[in-house]
């Protein structure tokens, strides 16, 4: 299985489902289940988020 750990405290990008097009900070990743955890600001309120690690890439 593939390893995720390099996107941890990258900053990222939503790029599907109805959050597409929003960033956010990877906090964490679960390699098994292919999940990343993402600080998202929510009404200026940072909120940790799941997304499938393939719904997501780096921002630069």
């Amino acid at each position: 299985k593939p390893s995720f750990d390099n996107l941890v405290g990258k900053t990222v990008i939503v790029t599907k489902g109805v959050m597409e097009g929003t960033t956010g900070r990877v906090i964490s990743v679960d390699n098994e289940q292919e999940i990343a955890i993402v600080s998202i600001d929510i009404f200026q309120q940072a909120t940790p988020t799941e997304f499938s690690v393939y719904d997501i890439k780096e921002f630069k």
